[in-house]
């Protein structure tokens, strides 16, 4: 397997200067030899957005923290990529905006979701990202971490949230073993229209969902921990899903999920959380960030499952054979969270 080590590109640890072309530099030349290993040694790594190319795995070393900006116009040096650019299509503008009143359903149809579904928007920009690549892992050792920095963003979703810690888009054999991911400015694995996914003892500390995917095929998270201030697990349109022993801490709810043929065991879901929902978190403290031992601020678990099916995506399989055994479910205020005629529910109800 061939390796480059990132400081042999010049990148240098723990100053506050952005190492991320130094970074890019040896991702793309990893790729150009034909793929193996980026090797992160310890120490801590500031860095806007880096593109994941095909065939290349991140290895964080013990001790190794990847950084990323707290400027949010630093995760947008892949729309200028040379060597694998993202036609048109795949481009948008389009920010974020609220698309609907929860309340009045006639709101409910035809939005317009160009900014979430363009891989190319502001609103998928990640600490690490990937589009139509294939083969391409994260791998981390004790003590290594993604630290999104809480990144805030007015610009971004609902007017705080910034990039996710890893966006994946139509990519396939993915593979995330051993990494901590602490404080995603938005979800800390966005994942969309990809296959061939697993998880493995990978840990997620506050920010928002841990592994949120849709229209993903062939999903594996296991002996994974996550204490989220959202979802544990979030997306919808799946199919085949495992998701086996873990630890899920949430102040939202552990699975807000749908799939067709999802089997989750052995779990430990558990409320309060740990870290507050950010938002109900005031803008000063969203700008600032907020000690998670916190009282002040919403902590309850919602739900261990609530169904997911909205209509941003279509969900081409029909929703169903989603199994929960074997699980220790304490102190969420429901056990189901199930009713079609909410937005979060209606566009394919379970079979």
């Amino acid at each position: 397997m061939t390796v480059f080590s990132i400081d042999d590109f010049g990148a240098v640890p723990n100053v506050d200067v952005l190492q991320t072309e130094k970074i890019q530099a040896a991702i793309d030349r990893c790729y150009q030899a034909g793929g193996g290993e980026v090797r992160f040694p310890e120490g801590t790594w500031k860095s806007g957005g880096l593109l994941l190319r095909s065939g290349v795995t991140i290895h964080l070393m013990k001790g190794a923290c990847l950084k990323g900006s707290s400027d949010p116009e630093d995760y947008a040096a892949f729309l200028e990529d040379k060597i694998a650019p993202l036609p048109a299509e795949m481009l948008t503008d389009k920010k974020w905006k609220r698309q609907i009143n929860l309340r009045e359903p006639d709101t409910w149809k035809n939005s317009d979701y160009d900014f979430l579904n363009c891989p190319g928007s502001r609103w998928n920009h990640g600490l690490i990202k990937a589009v139509c690549a294939a083969n391409i892992g994260i791998i981390g050792e004790e003590g290594s971490m993604l630290d999104g920095s809480n990144c805030y963003d007015e610009l971004g979703e609902e007017h705080y949230r910034g990039p996710h810690c890893v966006n994946l888009y139509y990519c396939e054999n993915i593979t995330v073993k051993g990494v901590t991911v602490k404080d995603g400015a938005n979800w800390a694995y966005a994942i969309f229209n990809s296959s061939n996914i697993v998880f493995e003892h990978v840990t997620v500390l506050a920010g928002h969902d841990g592994v949120h995917a849709t229209c993903c095929d062939n999903l594996k998270i296991t002996n994974s921990e996550f204490y989220t201030g959202d979802d544990c697990v979030g997306g919808f349109a799946n199919v085949n899903v495992l998701v086996r022993d873990c630890v899920m801490n949430s102040a939202c709810s552990a699975f807000r999920f749908g799939a067709t043929n999802a089997l989750i065991e052995n779990c430990r879901m558990f409320g309060p959380g740990r870290y507050p929902f950010r938002f109900s978190l005031t803008r000063k403290e969203m700008k600032e960030g907020v000690d998670a031992s916190s009282t002040s601020h919403r902590h309850n678990m919602l739900g261990a499952f609530t169904y997911y099916a909205e209509d941003s995506t279509v969900i081409t399989e029909q929703p169903g054979n989603i199994i929960v055994r074997g699980c220790r479910i304490e102190n969420s205020d429901r056990f189901l969270h199930y009713d079609c005629r909410e937005y979060w529910e209606h566009t394919r109800p379970l079979e």
